[in-house]
Protein backbone atom coordinates (compact mmCIF):
# COMPACT_ATOMS: atom_id res chain seq x y z
CA UNK A 1 0.00 0.00 0.00
CA UNK A 2 1.56 3.90 -0.82
CA UNK A 3 2.86 5.54 1.83
CA UNK A 4 -0.40 8.36 2.66
CA UNK A 5 0.78 11.54 4.67
CA UNK A 6 -1.36 12.13 7.21
CA UNK A 7 -1.41 8.15 8.31
CA UNK A 8 -4.94 7.94 9.62
CA UNK A 9 -6.56 4.89 11.23
CA UNK A 10 -9.98 3.53 10.09
CA UNK A 11 -11.92 5.59 12.20
CA UNK A 12 -9.91 8.31 11.56
CA UNK A 13 -10.71 7.91 7.75
CA UNK A 14 -14.00 7.99 8.67
CA UNK A 15 -13.98 11.29 9.93
CA UNK A 16 -12.43 12.79 7.11
CA UNK A 17 -14.41 15.82 5.59
CA UNK A 18 -16.14 16.31 2.92
CA UNK A 19 -17.38 12.53 2.25
CA UNK A 20 -15.60 13.02 -0.92
CA UNK A 21 -12.11 13.30 0.11
CA UNK A 22 -12.90 10.14 2.42
CA UNK A 23 -13.91 8.20 -0.74
CA UNK A 24 -10.26 9.40 -2.48
CA UNK A 25 -8.10 8.53 0.35
CA UNK A 26 -9.34 5.45 0.49
CA UNK A 27 -9.21 4.68 -2.86
CA UNK A 28 -5.29 6.15 -3.06
CA UNK A 29 -4.24 4.31 0.03
CA UNK A 30 -5.71 0.55 -1.34
CA UNK A 31 -4.91 0.98 -4.89
CA UNK A 32 -1.39 3.05 -5.45
CA UNK A 33 2.15 1.32 -4.98
CA UNK A 34 4.43 1.25 -1.95
CA UNK A 35 7.16 3.40 -3.84
CA UNK A 36 4.46 5.91 -4.18
CA UNK A 37 3.73 9.12 -2.05
CA UNK A 38 -0.04 10.60 -0.84
CA UNK A 39 -0.29 13.96 1.00
CA UNK A 40 -3.89 14.72 1.95
CA UNK A 41 -4.88 17.80 2.40
CA UNK A 42 -1.30 19.79 2.02
CA UNK A 43 -1.55 23.17 3.48
CA UNK A 44 1.43 26.21 2.68
CA UNK A 45 1.49 29.59 2.42
CA UNK A 46 2.11 31.60 -1.06
CA UNK A 47 2.80 34.84 -1.63
CA UNK A 48 0.25 36.89 -2.92
CA UNK A 49 1.11 40.04 -5.57
CA UNK A 50 -1.30 42.65 -3.32
CA UNK A 51 0.78 44.49 -0.50
CA UNK A 52 3.19 42.06 -0.87
CA UNK A 53 1.82 39.88 1.67
CA UNK A 54 1.24 36.03 1.59
CA UNK A 55 -1.95 34.05 2.10
CA UNK A 56 -3.33 30.00 2.94
CA UNK A 57 -3.40 27.41 0.57
CA UNK A 58 -4.38 24.17 0.15
CA UNK A 59 -4.17 21.18 -1.90
CA UNK A 60 -6.78 18.28 -2.10
CA UNK A 61 -4.49 15.62 -2.56
CA UNK A 62 -0.61 15.60 -3.78
CA UNK A 63 0.78 12.43 -5.79
CA UNK A 64 4.47 11.99 -6.08
CA UNK A 65 5.53 9.11 -8.16
CA UNK A 66 9.18 8.15 -8.80
CA UNK A 67 8.83 7.09 -12.52
CA UNK A 68 6.82 10.25 -13.57
CA UNK A 69 6.81 13.28 -11.18
CA UNK A 70 4.50 15.42 -9.04
CA UNK A 71 0.47 15.55 -9.42
CA UNK A 72 -1.95 17.84 -7.73
CA UNK A 73 -5.71 16.78 -7.54
CA UNK A 74 -8.56 18.96 -6.50
CA UNK A 75 -11.95 16.83 -5.10
CA UNK A 76 -15.12 18.14 -5.48
CA UNK A 77 -18.07 16.01 -3.70
CA UNK A 78 -21.72 16.23 -4.95
CA UNK A 79 -23.11 18.11 -8.48
CA UNK A 80 -21.08 20.63 -10.00
CA UNK A 81 -21.35 23.50 -12.30
CA UNK A 82 -19.30 25.60 -14.54
CA UNK A 83 -20.82 28.98 -16.47
CA UNK A 84 -18.58 29.04 -19.84
CA UNK A 85 -18.77 33.14 -19.58
CA UNK A 86 -18.38 34.17 -16.10
CA UNK A 87 -15.95 30.94 -15.66
CA UNK A 88 -17.51 30.53 -12.23
CA UNK A 89 -17.57 27.29 -10.80
CA UNK A 90 -20.23 26.16 -8.45
CA UNK A 91 -21.34 23.07 -6.16
CA UNK A 92 -24.00 21.44 -6.12
CA UNK A 93 -25.74 20.34 -2.62
CA UNK A 94 -28.51 17.12 -2.28
CA UNK A 95 -31.20 19.98 -2.19
CA UNK A 96 -30.30 21.38 -5.56
CA UNK A 97 -28.90 24.33 -4.31
CA UNK A 98 -25.98 25.95 -6.13
CA UNK A 99 -22.84 27.70 -3.88
CA UNK A 100 -20.16 29.72 -5.28
CA UNK A 101 -17.05 27.72 -5.37
CA UNK A 102 -13.40 28.22 -6.18
CA UNK A 103 -12.26 26.77 -9.96
CA UNK A 104 -10.52 23.28 -9.08
CA UNK A 105 -8.30 23.23 -11.59
CA UNK A 106 -6.56 26.86 -10.80
CA UNK A 107 -6.59 25.58 -7.31
CA UNK A 108 -4.29 22.58 -8.20
CA UNK A 109 -2.31 24.92 -10.92
CA UNK A 110 -1.75 26.88 -7.83
CA UNK A 111 -0.50 24.20 -5.74
CA UNK A 112 1.46 22.66 -8.66
CA UNK A 113 3.89 25.80 -9.02
CA UNK A 114 4.18 26.45 -5.19
CA UNK A 115 5.39 22.73 -4.49
CA UNK A 116 7.93 22.94 -7.86
CA UNK A 117 9.34 25.55 -5.58
CA UNK A 118 9.98 23.66 -2.34
CA UNK A 119 11.40 21.24 -4.50
CA UNK A 120 13.59 22.99 -6.58
CA UNK A 121 15.27 24.26 -3.01
CA UNK A 122 16.01 21.26 -2.22
CA UNK A 123 18.04 20.29 -5.36
CA UNK A 124 15.23 19.09 -7.02
CA UNK A 125 14.63 20.65 -10.46
CA UNK A 126 12.86 19.99 -14.38
CA UNK A 127 10.79 17.56 -12.74
CA UNK A 128 7.63 16.73 -14.45
CA UNK A 129 4.44 18.38 -12.89
CA UNK A 130 0.76 17.96 -13.60
CA UNK A 131 -2.65 18.68 -12.22
CA UNK A 132 -6.07 17.20 -12.31
CA UNK A 133 -9.86 17.20 -10.79
CA UNK A 134 -11.57 14.48 -9.48
CA UNK A 135 -15.51 14.22 -8.85
CA UNK A 136 -16.16 10.99 -7.14
CA UNK A 137 -19.83 11.68 -7.00
CA UNK A 138 -20.83 12.41 -10.77
CA UNK A 139 -20.83 9.49 -13.48
CA UNK A 140 -20.65 11.34 -16.12
CA UNK A 141 -17.92 14.50 -16.41
CA UNK A 142 -17.71 14.98 -20.21
CA UNK A 143 -20.19 18.05 -20.38
CA UNK A 144 -17.43 19.59 -18.28
CA UNK A 145 -15.14 19.16 -20.88
CA UNK A 146 -13.99 22.52 -22.96
CA UNK A 147 -10.73 23.70 -24.54
CA UNK A 148 -9.75 25.48 -21.01
CA UNK A 149 -10.65 22.06 -19.25
CA UNK A 150 -9.68 19.04 -21.50
CA UNK A 151 -11.15 16.05 -20.84
CA UNK A 152 -8.13 14.05 -20.25
CA UNK A 153 -7.69 15.90 -16.95
CA UNK A 154 -10.70 15.14 -15.24
CA UNK A 155 -12.02 12.40 -13.25
CA UNK A 156 -15.55 11.19 -12.64
CA UNK A 157 -16.73 8.36 -10.36
CA UNK A 158 -15.53 5.35 -12.90
CA UNK A 159 -12.23 6.19 -11.77
CA UNK A 160 -12.37 5.08 -8.29
CA UNK A 161 -11.85 1.66 -9.03
CA UNK A 162 -8.60 2.03 -10.95
CA UNK A 163 -7.13 5.19 -9.83
CA UNK A 164 -3.63 4.41 -10.56
CA UNK A 165 -4.53 3.83 -14.37
CA UNK A 166 -6.08 7.51 -14.14
CA UNK A 167 -3.40 8.77 -12.46
CA UNK A 168 -0.81 8.15 -14.99
CA UNK A 169 -2.61 9.00 -18.01
CA UNK A 170 -2.71 12.25 -16.68
CA UNK A 171 0.99 12.44 -16.11
CA UNK A 172 1.08 11.29 -19.76
CA UNK A 173 -0.46 13.83 -20.70
CA UNK A 174 1.23 16.64 -19.18
CA UNK A 175 4.34 14.83 -20.38
CA UNK A 176 3.32 15.98 -23.76
CA UNK A 177 4.07 19.42 -23.38
CA UNK A 178 7.12 18.79 -21.31
CA UNK A 179 8.81 16.40 -22.94
CA UNK A 180 11.94 16.97 -21.55
CA UNK A 181 11.38 16.56 -18.08
CA UNK A 182 12.98 14.32 -15.62
CA UNK A 183 11.40 11.61 -13.56
CA UNK A 184 10.77 11.72 -9.83
CA UNK A 185 12.51 9.41 -9.01
CA UNK A 186 13.09 7.91 -5.14
CA UNK A 187 15.42 10.51 -4.10
CA UNK A 188 12.11 13.31 -5.10
CA UNK A 189 9.89 11.21 -3.19
CA UNK A 190 12.39 10.84 0.01
CA UNK A 191 12.49 14.86 -0.65
CA UNK A 192 9.05 15.09 -0.35
CA UNK A 193 8.11 12.83 2.48
CA UNK A 194 10.90 15.15 4.49
CA UNK A 195 9.37 18.69 3.42
CA UNK A 196 5.97 17.62 4.17
CA UNK A 197 5.76 14.50 6.26
CA UNK A 198 8.22 15.69 9.29
CA UNK A 199 6.53 14.95 12.32
CA UNK A 200 7.45 17.05 15.70
CA UNK A 201 8.53 14.64 18.28
CA UNK A 202 10.35 14.82 21.59
CA UNK A 203 12.53 12.26 23.01
CA UNK A 204 12.00 10.79 26.33
CA UNK A 205 14.26 8.39 28.11
CA UNK A 206 15.89 7.30 30.94
CA UNK A 207 18.99 4.79 31.73
CA UNK A 208 18.29 1.37 31.89
CA UNK A 209 18.03 0.69 36.29
CA UNK A 210 15.66 3.30 37.03
CA UNK A 211 12.72 1.28 38.07
CA UNK A 212 9.87 1.11 35.60
CA UNK A 213 12.23 3.07 33.11
CA UNK A 214 10.30 4.68 30.16
CA UNK A 215 11.79 5.13 26.89
CA UNK A 216 9.24 6.20 24.00
CA UNK A 217 8.58 9.29 21.74
CA UNK A 218 5.38 11.36 22.36
CA UNK A 219 4.06 12.44 18.97
CA UNK A 220 2.52 15.93 18.69
CA UNK A 221 -1.16 14.71 19.67
CA UNK A 222 -4.09 15.42 17.37
CA UNK A 223 -5.19 18.45 19.16
CA UNK A 224 -2.33 20.12 18.91
CA UNK A 225 -1.91 19.47 15.20
CA UNK A 226 -5.06 20.91 15.28
CA UNK A 227 -3.95 24.29 16.64
CA UNK A 228 -0.88 24.08 13.72
CA UNK A 229 -4.03 23.82 11.07
CA UNK A 230 -5.70 26.60 12.64
CA UNK A 231 -2.92 28.56 13.09
CA UNK A 232 -1.97 28.51 9.42
CA UNK A 233 -5.54 30.14 8.86
CA UNK A 234 -5.03 32.74 11.39
CA UNK A 235 -3.06 36.14 10.65
CA UNK A 236 -2.74 36.47 14.06
CA UNK A 237 -3.44 34.51 17.19
CA UNK A 238 -3.04 33.51 21.46
CA UNK A 239 -1.92 29.86 22.08
CA UNK A 240 -2.71 29.60 25.69
CA UNK A 241 -1.34 26.01 27.61
CA UNK A 242 -0.08 24.79 30.58
CA UNK A 243 3.31 23.72 31.63
CA UNK A 244 4.54 21.29 29.67
CA UNK A 245 1.44 21.10 26.93
CA UNK A 246 3.95 21.49 24.07
CA UNK A 247 3.68 25.03 23.47
CA UNK A 248 7.56 26.09 22.60
CA UNK A 249 7.71 22.43 20.67
CA UNK A 250 4.69 23.77 18.86
CA UNK A 251 6.49 27.38 18.91
CA UNK A 252 9.29 25.84 16.83
CA UNK A 253 8.28 23.91 14.65
CA UNK A 254 5.53 26.48 13.22
CA UNK A 255 8.69 29.03 12.91
CA UNK A 256 10.75 26.62 11.01
CA UNK A 257 7.72 25.72 8.64
CA UNK A 258 7.82 28.81 7.58
CA UNK A 259 11.06 29.65 6.93
CA UNK A 260 11.53 26.99 5.29
CA UNK A 261 8.83 27.88 3.12
CA UNK A 262 10.37 31.15 1.90
CA UNK A 263 8.99 33.59 4.71
CA UNK A 264 11.18 35.76 6.84
CA UNK A 265 10.09 34.37 10.39
CA UNK A 266 11.15 35.90 14.03
CA UNK A 267 11.11 34.06 17.01
CA UNK A 268 11.44 35.63 20.33
CA UNK A 269 11.29 34.78 23.69
CA UNK A 270 11.76 36.40 27.25
CA UNK A 271 14.11 34.05 29.21
CA UNK A 272 17.78 34.06 27.38
CA UNK A 273 18.07 30.53 28.45
CA UNK A 274 15.44 29.19 26.80
CA UNK A 275 16.52 32.14 23.93
CA UNK A 276 19.82 30.37 23.39
CA UNK A 277 18.16 26.81 23.27
CA UNK A 278 16.28 28.48 20.46
CA UNK A 279 19.17 29.69 18.45
CA UNK A 280 20.70 26.22 18.81
CA UNK A 281 17.80 24.62 17.49
CA UNK A 282 17.49 27.51 14.39
CA UNK A 283 21.11 27.00 13.50
CA UNK A 284 21.56 26.32 9.87
CA UNK A 285 17.86 27.21 8.68
CA UNK A 286 17.62 30.26 6.97
CA UNK A 287 14.66 33.47 7.29
CA UNK A 288 14.41 32.28 10.74
CA UNK A 289 16.01 34.56 13.09
CA UNK A 290 15.08 32.60 17.15
CA UNK A 291 16.60 34.79 20.02
CA UNK A 292 14.96 36.31 23.76
CA UNK A 293 13.72 39.75 23.12
CA UNK A 294 17.02 41.53 24.75
CA UNK A 295 19.31 39.80 22.13
CA UNK A 296 17.18 40.87 19.35
CA UNK A 297 17.33 44.53 20.98
CA UNK A 298 21.27 44.12 21.30
CA UNK A 299 21.99 43.10 17.86
CA UNK A 300 19.95 45.39 16.25
CA UNK A 301 21.67 48.28 18.59
CA UNK A 302 24.59 46.68 17.13
CA UNK A 303 23.68 46.78 13.29
CA UNK A 304 22.78 50.27 13.59
CA UNK A 305 26.35 50.86 15.61
CA UNK A 306 27.72 49.36 12.94
CA UNK A 307 25.49 50.70 10.04
CA UNK A 308 25.82 54.63 11.17
CA UNK A 309 28.53 54.87 14.48
CA UNK A 310 25.41 55.90 16.26
CA UNK A 311 24.40 54.58 20.02
CA UNK A 312 20.90 54.38 20.35
CA UNK A 313 21.04 52.76 23.88
CA UNK A 314 23.16 55.78 25.04
CA UNK A 315 20.43 58.08 23.11
CA UNK A 316 17.57 56.34 24.70
CA UNK A 317 19.25 57.10 28.27
CA UNK A 318 19.90 60.62 27.43
CA UNK A 319 16.15 60.87 26.49
CA UNK A 320 14.76 58.90 29.27
CA UNK A 321 17.13 59.53 32.03
CA UNK A 322 16.99 57.13 35.44
CA UNK A 323 15.00 54.54 33.56
CA UNK A 324 15.64 50.75 33.32
CA UNK A 325 18.11 49.78 30.71
CA UNK A 326 15.86 46.33 30.16
CA UNK A 327 12.17 47.85 30.77
CA UNK A 328 12.83 51.26 29.15
CA UNK A 329 15.34 51.86 27.06
CA UNK A 330 16.38 49.00 25.50
CA UNK A 331 12.76 48.82 24.01
CA UNK A 332 13.21 52.14 23.05
CA UNK A 333 16.32 51.65 21.09
CA UNK A 334 14.88 49.05 19.35
CA UNK A 335 12.15 51.13 18.31
CA UNK A 336 14.71 54.18 17.10
CA UNK A 337 16.45 51.06 14.66
CA UNK A 338 13.31 50.64 12.39
CA UNK A 339 13.96 53.78 10.74
CA UNK A 340 17.38 53.78 10.76
CA UNK A 341 18.42 50.09 9.95
CA UNK A 342 14.77 48.64 8.35
CA UNK A 343 14.05 45.28 8.79
CA UNK A 344 11.14 43.42 7.56
CA UNK A 345 9.47 40.10 8.54
CA UNK A 346 6.33 38.27 7.28
CA UNK A 347 5.60 36.34 10.75
CA UNK A 348 6.64 37.29 14.48
CA UNK A 349 6.28 34.20 17.03
CA UNK A 350 6.59 35.35 20.97
CA UNK A 351 7.01 32.58 23.11
CA UNK A 352 6.68 33.36 26.52
CA UNK A 353 3.85 36.42 26.17
CA UNK A 354 3.13 36.50 29.71
CA UNK A 355 6.78 37.51 30.36
CA UNK A 356 6.76 40.62 28.06
CA UNK A 357 6.01 43.85 29.55
CA UNK A 358 3.91 46.62 27.73
CA UNK A 359 7.24 48.14 26.50
CA UNK A 360 8.21 45.17 24.55
CA UNK A 361 4.77 44.69 23.11
CA UNK A 362 4.85 48.38 22.00
CA UNK A 363 8.31 47.57 19.96
CA UNK A 364 6.80 43.82 18.47
CA UNK A 365 3.85 45.98 17.24
CA UNK A 366 5.71 48.74 16.22
CA UNK A 367 7.84 46.35 13.80
CA UNK A 368 4.76 45.06 12.56
CA UNK A 369 3.14 47.89 11.41
CA UNK A 370 6.53 48.48 9.16
CA UNK A 371 5.39 45.40 7.40
CA UNK A 372 2.19 45.76 6.18
CA UNK A 373 0.71 41.90 6.45
CA UNK A 374 2.86 40.70 9.11
CA UNK A 375 1.23 38.04 10.69
CA UNK A 376 1.86 37.72 14.67
CA UNK A 377 1.48 34.37 16.94
CA UNK A 378 1.89 34.95 20.94
CA UNK A 379 2.43 31.53 22.97
CA UNK A 380 1.54 31.73 26.80
CA UNK A 381 0.68 30.35 30.11
CA UNK A 382 -0.64 33.38 32.31
CA UNK A 383 0.41 30.64 36.04
CA UNK A 384 4.24 31.42 34.51
CA UNK A 385 4.13 34.93 34.61
CA UNK A 386 6.75 35.70 36.77
CA UNK A 387 8.17 38.84 35.41
CA UNK A 388 5.42 41.06 34.84
CA UNK A 389 1.77 41.44 36.07
CA UNK A 390 0.32 42.74 33.01
CA UNK A 391 -2.57 40.75 31.07
CA UNK A 392 -2.42 43.20 28.01
CA UNK A 393 -1.35 41.65 24.61
CA UNK A 394 -1.49 43.22 21.15
CA UNK A 395 -3.86 40.65 20.05
CA UNK A 396 -7.92 40.86 21.01
CA UNK A 397 -9.14 37.50 19.86
CA UNK A 398 -10.09 34.82 22.16
CA UNK A 399 -6.90 32.63 22.75
CA UNK A 400 -6.47 28.85 20.99
CA UNK A 401 -6.19 26.22 24.01
CA UNK A 402 -3.59 23.09 24.90
CA UNK A 403 -4.82 20.61 26.75
CA UNK A 404 -2.47 17.67 26.40
CA UNK A 405 -0.14 17.63 29.08
CA UNK A 406 3.28 15.75 27.28
CA UNK A 407 6.29 16.58 29.12
CA UNK A 408 5.62 15.20 32.74
CA UNK A 409 4.55 12.38 33.90
CA UNK A 410 1.03 12.02 35.79
CA UNK A 411 3.11 12.42 39.88
CA UNK A 412 4.76 15.21 38.14
CA UNK A 413 1.69 16.77 36.46
CA UNK A 414 -0.73 16.37 39.33
CA UNK A 415 1.90 18.19 41.88
CA UNK A 416 2.64 20.69 39.63
CA UNK A 417 -0.95 21.40 38.40
CA UNK A 418 -1.81 21.80 42.46
CA UNK A 419 -0.75 25.22 41.48
CA UNK A 420 -2.10 26.03 37.99
CA UNK A 421 -5.28 28.00 37.13
CA UNK A 422 -6.96 27.94 33.62
CA UNK A 423 -8.66 25.34 31.16
CA UNK A 424 -7.87 21.82 32.62
CA UNK A 425 -5.21 19.98 31.46
CA UNK A 426 -5.20 16.82 30.62
CA UNK A 427 -2.76 14.84 32.57
CA UNK A 428 -0.29 12.48 30.55
CA UNK A 429 -0.47 8.58 30.06
CA UNK A 430 2.95 7.51 31.63
CA UNK A 431 2.66 6.55 35.11
CA UNK A 432 5.75 7.27 35.94
CA UNK A 433 7.05 7.09 39.59
CA UNK A 434 6.17 9.03 43.09
CA UNK A 435 7.52 12.52 43.72
CA UNK A 436 10.81 11.76 46.01
CA UNK A 437 11.32 14.25 49.04
CA UNK A 438 14.93 14.46 50.82
CA UNK A 439 14.42 16.16 53.97
CA UNK A 440 17.13 17.81 56.32
CA UNK A 441 17.17 20.21 58.89
CA UNK A 442 20.26 22.25 57.82
CA UNK A 443 21.43 23.27 54.42
CA UNK A 444 24.95 21.63 54.95
CA UNK A 445 22.72 18.54 54.45
CA UNK A 446 20.70 19.18 52.21
CA UNK A 447 23.45 19.98 49.99
CA UNK A 448 25.49 16.52 51.07
CA UNK A 449 22.63 14.46 50.27
CA UNK A 450 22.24 16.34 47.14
CA UNK A 451 26.00 15.31 46.04
CA UNK A 452 25.04 11.64 47.15
CA UNK A 453 21.48 11.16 45.28
CA UNK A 454 23.21 12.93 41.56
CA UNK A 455 26.60 10.75 42.22
CA UNK A 456 24.65 7.65 42.55
CA UNK A 457 22.54 8.31 39.61
CA UNK A 458 25.23 8.89 37.28
CA UNK A 459 27.92 6.30 38.69
CA UNK A 460 25.50 3.63 39.70
CA UNK A 461 22.43 4.05 37.11
CA UNK A 462 24.32 5.46 34.47
CA UNK A 463 22.25 8.67 33.88
CA UNK A 464 24.13 11.34 32.15
CA UNK A 465 24.91 14.55 33.75
CA UNK A 466 23.55 16.33 31.02
CA UNK A 467 20.34 14.71 31.95
CA UNK A 468 20.03 16.36 35.63
CA UNK A 469 19.78 19.35 36.81
CA UNK A 470 19.05 21.58 40.33
CA UNK A 471 17.12 24.29 40.29
CA UNK A 472 17.42 26.38 43.39
CA UNK A 473 14.69 28.01 44.64
CA UNK A 474 16.26 30.90 47.06
CA UNK A 475 19.25 32.08 47.67
CA UNK A 476 21.71 30.66 44.69
CA UNK A 477 24.31 32.16 45.59
CA UNK A 478 24.14 30.00 49.13
CA UNK A 479 23.94 27.01 47.17
CA UNK A 480 26.16 27.06 45.10
CA UNK A 481 28.61 27.97 48.42
CA UNK A 482 27.35 24.83 49.89
CA UNK A 483 27.65 22.40 46.34
CA UNK A 484 31.49 23.52 45.91
CA UNK A 485 32.08 21.79 49.14
CA UNK A 486 30.51 18.72 48.67
CA UNK A 487 32.61 15.64 47.92
CA UNK A 488 32.07 15.73 43.93
CA UNK A 489 32.29 19.36 43.49
CA UNK A 490 33.83 19.03 39.91
CA UNK A 491 30.73 17.92 38.55
CA UNK A 492 28.71 20.78 39.10
CA UNK A 493 28.16 23.38 36.91
CA UNK A 494 26.97 26.77 37.54
CA UNK A 495 24.32 28.63 35.71
CA UNK A 496 26.06 27.68 32.47
CA UNK A 497 24.40 27.28 29.14
CA UNK A 498 23.58 23.62 28.07
CA UNK A 499 26.29 21.85 29.99
CA UNK A 500 27.50 18.16 27.86
CA UNK A 501 29.48 16.65 30.96
CA UNK A 502 28.00 18.41 34.10
CA UNK A 503 24.99 18.70 35.73
CA UNK A 504 23.10 22.23 35.56
CA UNK A 505 22.73 24.12 38.67
CA UNK A 506 20.03 26.84 37.78
CA UNK A 507 17.86 29.25 39.23
CA UNK A 508 13.96 28.57 39.06
CA UNK A 509 13.91 32.12 37.01
CA UNK A 510 16.51 31.28 34.73
CA UNK A 511 15.42 27.94 33.87
CA UNK A 512 11.78 28.45 33.49
CA UNK A 513 11.03 27.60 29.40
CA UNK A 514 13.45 24.96 29.91
CA UNK A 515 13.25 20.95 30.71
CA UNK A 516 15.28 18.10 31.80
CA UNK A 517 14.63 14.69 32.47
CA UNK A 518 15.48 14.82 36.18
CA UNK A 519 14.77 17.52 38.40
CA UNK A 520 16.39 18.15 41.65
CA UNK A 521 14.15 21.04 43.43
CA UNK A 522 15.65 22.46 46.14
CA UNK A 523 13.69 24.88 48.16
CA UNK A 524 15.92 26.87 50.72
CA UNK A 525 13.39 28.74 52.75
CA UNK A 526 10.50 26.58 52.58
CA UNK A 527 8.98 29.70 54.49
CA UNK A 528 8.89 31.62 51.58
CA UNK A 529 8.04 28.89 48.87
CA UNK A 530 5.90 30.76 46.04
CA UNK A 531 2.86 29.30 44.44
CA UNK A 532 4.46 30.84 40.83
CA UNK A 533 8.00 29.08 41.45
CA UNK A 534 6.78 25.81 42.64
CA UNK A 535 4.74 25.56 39.80
CA UNK A 536 7.17 26.46 37.05
CA UNK A 537 9.99 24.51 39.06
CA UNK A 538 8.24 21.21 39.49
CA UNK A 539 6.67 21.11 35.72
CA UNK A 540 10.17 21.47 34.34
CA UNK A 541 11.13 17.87 35.11
CA UNK A 542 10.14 15.37 32.43
CA UNK A 543 10.42 12.16 34.47
CA UNK A 544 11.56 11.79 37.68
CA UNK A 545 11.31 14.60 40.53
CA UNK A 546 13.45 15.15 43.92
CA UNK A 547 12.47 18.00 46.10
CA UNK A 548 14.58 19.05 48.78
CA UNK A 549 14.62 21.14 52.36
CA UNK A 550 13.21 20.92 55.39
CA UNK A 551 10.02 18.87 56.83
CA UNK A 552 7.80 22.10 55.64
CA UNK A 553 8.27 21.06 51.72
CA UNK A 554 5.86 18.37 52.49
CA UNK A 555 3.02 20.78 52.96
CA UNK A 556 3.91 21.37 48.85
CA UNK A 557 1.94 17.50 48.81
CA UNK A 558 -1.13 18.59 50.25
CA UNK A 559 -1.53 22.68 49.45
CA UNK A 560 -4.46 24.13 50.45
CA UNK A 561 -3.75 28.30 49.97
CA UNK A 562 -0.61 27.51 52.82
CA UNK A 563 1.75 28.88 50.17
CA UNK A 564 2.38 32.67 51.88
CA UNK A 565 4.11 34.42 48.95
CA UNK A 566 1.78 34.16 45.49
Amino acid sequence: MVNVIPKLTDTQISEIEPKSEQKVYKALYEQLPDSWLVVHSLEFVKKTSQYDSHGDREADFVIFAPEYGVLVIEVKGGGVECDGQTKQWYSIDRHKNKHEIKNPLSQAKIAKYEIKNHLEQRGKRNILLAHGALFPDISNINALSSPAIPNNILGGSDKLSDLKTWIISIFHYWSGEQPNRNPLEASGVTIASQIYGKQVTIQQSLASKIATEIEQQIILTNQQKSILRQLRKRKEAIIEGGAGTGKTVLALDHAQTLAKQGLMVLFLCYNEKLGEFLKVKSHGIENLHSMSFHQFCNWRIKQVKNDTNRNLLAESAINYPNEDKFDILMPDALINSYDISPIKYDVIIVDEGQDFKDEYWFAVEMLRDSNNGTKLYIFQDGNQAIYTSTDELPINSEPLFLFDNCRNTKPIHQLAYKFYKGEEIEAPKIDGEPIQYIIKDSLEKQAFEIDKKIAELIHKEDIKPKDIAVIVMDNFNTAQGLLEKTKNNKMWAFKEFSPQSKVLVETAKRFKGLESKIIFLWVLDSSNMSEKMLYVSISRARFRLWIIGDDDIKKIEVYQNLVPNR
